[in-house]
C-alpha cells in the first residue's frame, strides 16, 4: 500500500499553501475537490487549474488499468511549474484528492502505482 502522499486540500491547507489564492477562492477549490463522476473529477481538476493558474492538468501512467474511462492514468495533476511547487493530484486508483507536489508523489507511489 502506498505511503500518504500529501495531505487533504481543506480551505486552510490550500491557503497555506498557496500565497496568492483569495479565501473564497480556497473555499470553491476545497468544496469542489470531491470524488464525484469522472466528469466532476475533470471539472474540479479544471478548476483547480484555472484558481491556481497552472500549466495544464498533466496525466502521469502506471501499470494499474484504472477503468475504461482513465485507462492506465494513475493520476492527473496541475502543472505549477516546478516538480517540487505544491500542488493538487487526483489519484484516479483511489479516487482522491490530494494536496501535495509531484515529486512527494513519485518519490512516495511508484511501486503502488507502477510508475517508473
Amino acid at each position: 500500500m502506498a505511503k500518504s502522499i500529501g495531505v487533504k486540500p481543506t480551505k486552510k491547507n490550500l491557503l497555506a499553501n498557496f500565497r496568492d489564492l483569495e479565501e473564497w477562492q480556497a473555499k470553491v477549490l476545497s468544496n469542489a475537490l470531491v470524488p464525484g463522476t469522472h466528469r466532476e473529477d475533470e471539472e474540479s481538476m479544471e478548476l483547480a487549474n484555472r484558481l491556481l493558474e497552472g500549466f495544464g492538468v498533466e496525466a502521469v501512467t502506471g501499470e494499474h488499468w484504472v477503468d475504461s474511462y482513465y485507462g492506465n492514468i494513475v493520476a492527473e495533476y496541475v502543472n505549477t511549474g516546478d516538480t517540487y511547487n505544491a500542488t493538487i493530484l487526483h489519484d484516479t486508483v483511489k479516487d482522491e484528492f490530494w494536496l501535495t507536489t509531484f515529486g512527494d508523489f513519485v518519490e512516495k507511489a511508484p511501486q503502488y502505482y507502477g510508475i517508473h
